[in-house]
């Protein structure tokens, strides 16, 4: 119990720091993508294939609109719990289950904070990726 505390408030901690040194910048509707990232040293260096264009994106989306209206129950109700919260909350709840409590040495690396951290980081670049690509 003690190592989730500690967890969450690693990275808490790490959050208000950032949260601190945005409030100098400029606010934008795409805020997070000006955020800095915490693992990635030059994440302009991660590049991603370009989507789809509009005549393909228009048929993917047809197609998705296809398959909603034959959702059963029990695939709503797993789009419901992964869609619960912010990106990181499922995992939040699922990575103390899969410690060893038994070993200090792997309790003490504090996984959840570098898991959270390398969660936020993915959420900056995918904001960047967003703007660039200018998507919805």
């Amino acid at each position: 119990m003690k190592q989730i505390i500690l967890s969450i408030v690693i990275t808490l901690t790490a959050l208000v720091a950032m949260a601190q040194k945005q409030r100098t910048q400029q606010a934008t509707p795409y805020e997070a993508a000006n955020w800095n990232t915490w693992f990635l040293d030059q994440p302009q260096q991660i590049t991603i294939v370009a989507p789809p264009g509009a005549a393909q994106s228009k048929a993917e989306l047809q197609s998705i609109k296809q398959r909603m209206v034959k959702l059963d129950e029990k695939k709503l109700a797993e789009i419901k719990y992964w869609d619960a919260g912010a990106p990181a909350h499922r995992w939040n709840q699922i990575a103390p289950k899969l410690i060893s409590w038994d070993r200090f040495d792997i309790i003490a690396r504090t996984p959840t904070a570098w898991m959270n951290i390398a969660v936020y980081d993915a959420t900056i670049l995918a904001w960047k990726e967003k703007i660039k690509y200018k998507r919805k």
